[in-house]
């Protein structure tokens, strides 16, 4: 039975024939009366004044990412929040985060997209190899958004992603029914350009999206699982009240993109001259450093100075955020950079393969036990080690020889630890003064 005061206010029946003469009028009528006004430039600078005129806004965000309960390293939230403004560029910044299914990949994306406005991206939790191409939805200057790479990583599926990824646009042609005419052809398109933030349990890609993407690996030490742990407790403990203020940020973004976007890098060409090209990916990683650079200015437009044709100046400034954030990543990307968790285990490998009982390879177990030294707390997650036993492998710090029957990975030192090269230059070495 309904409650009287809903039997009370229930309206009376009308006629129907009544009600279908007045729907159309009426909802026309709502609809034009109701529909709300996008926000002026000005309006939407007004919302995000505070955060336009900062000189610094990486700090900024960090700030807020410590306010609600984010601890640890937050580079990879910078370097996914700068690679969503990137999505106005003719090629927008890819980035896959890696690490296992309990390390906070999902976490991070979906933290920073809190922080842009729904319209600047499509998210979704996985998606088929062949979804792509029937896509209805509009990815002209979105960033796609994919929990899990898992159903894209078919040849098929894995073939049209970098297609858009690297064309800016999928064209393909199928069979379908003419309706009593025979077969007819349908073109299907999916027009870009489009930029690629997903999450993997995989700790190395094709090669050929590799290449297409920024590699970003989600911290699982043990100390940094710890700090999780400790910030969980403190909310439930009433200790973390703080609640984000993600409002002037999206603002932020929507009056980025009400407003020209065009920015100049006057020292590209300098840049250029120091950057190694040793190694062919460079290539396709040094245009990532420029967009990454373009969407950093184009975040502090406001103090920069602009061009007779009012294009933004990149300054100096932008370079050094830039080079802090990807420095590390790209080089590891081409195998120059160890990671302190990887020359653990090349560490570990080095003194046991000293003892007589491995002399012939280090099993992973040993490594395990190694790293642990008796105190079970300090412990090492063995999927940890392994991933990190990966990493090294395919940077050929370490060798694994054939596996034999009942025998586990014995692993071997690879090539020397030597003084790492880096692949960017360090912004002292340009030769120009830091502005803005």
């Amino acid at each position: 039975m309904l409650p009287g005061n809903l039997l009370e206010t229930a309206p009376a029946a009308k006629d129907p024939n009544q009600v279908s003469a007045e729907l159309p009028a009426n909802r026309e009528s709502t609809e034009q009366e109701t529909a709300p006004q996008a926000p002026t430039r000005e309006e939407l600078f007004q919302e995000c004044k505070e955060l336009a005129e900062a000189t610094c806004l990486l700090p900024l965000f960090e700030q807020e990412l410590r306010q609600r309960g984010v601890v640890g390293d937050v580079t990879n939230f910078k370097i996914i929040l700068l690679a969503k403004l990137s999505r106005f560029s003719e090629r927008p910044i890819s980035v896959v985060l890696k690490g296992d299914a309990t390390a906070g990949k999902s976490f991070t994306m979906n933290t920073v997209l809190e922080y842009v406005p729904n319209e600047a991206y499509e998210s979704m939790s996985g998606m088929s190899e062949k979804a792509l191409i029937y896509w209805d939805r509009d990815l002209r200057n979105k960033m796609l958004c994919v929990g899990e790479f898992t159903g894209l990583q078919s040849e098929q599926g894995n073939t049209w992603l970098r297609q858009l990824l690297t064309e800016g646009c999928i064209r393909y042609v199928v069979t379908g029914d003419g309706k009593g005419a025979g077969r007819a052809s349908l073109d299907l398109e999916v027009a870009g350009p489009t930029g690629l933030i997903m999450t993997t349990t995989a700790q190395k890609l094709h090669p050929e999206d590799e290449s297409r993407m920024i590699s970003l690996f989600v911290d699982d030490s043990p100390e940094h699982t710890s700090a999780v742990i400790r910030s969980q407790a403190m909310k439930v403990a009433g200790l973390q009240t703080a609640k984000p203020n993600t409002a002037p940020w999206v603002a932020l973004h929507r009056w980025v993109a009400a407003g020209s976007k065009a920015v100049v890098v006057p020292f590209a060409l300098t840049l250029s001259d120091k950057v190694d090209p040793s190694n062919g990916r460079m290539k396709r990683d040094f245009p990532k450093v420029l967009e990454l650079l373009k969407a950093h200015a184009l975040l502090h437009q406001q103090t920069r100075e602009r061009t007779a044709e009012g294009q933004i100046i990149a300054t100096l400034a932008d370079y050094q955020a830039i080079y802090a954030l990807v420095a590390r990543p790209l080089s590891e990307g081409q195998t120059e950079t160890l990671a302190p968790e990887v020359d653990q285990v090349i560490s570990a490998v080095s003194v046991l393969s000293s003892l007589d009982g491995y002399r012939d390879g280090v099993p992973q177990t040993a490594i395990v036990d190694h790293l642990a030294n008796g105190d079970q707390q300090q412990a090492v997650a063995k999927s940890t080690v392994s991933r990190r036993v990966s990493k090294a492998l395919a940077q050929g710090y370490l060798t694994a020889g054939q596996h034999k029957p009942g025998v586990g990975q014995q692993l071997k030192i690879g090539i020397s630890r030597g003084k790492v090269r880096q692949t960017l230059p360090a912004p002292d070495t340009l030769g120009m003064t830091s502005t803005g």
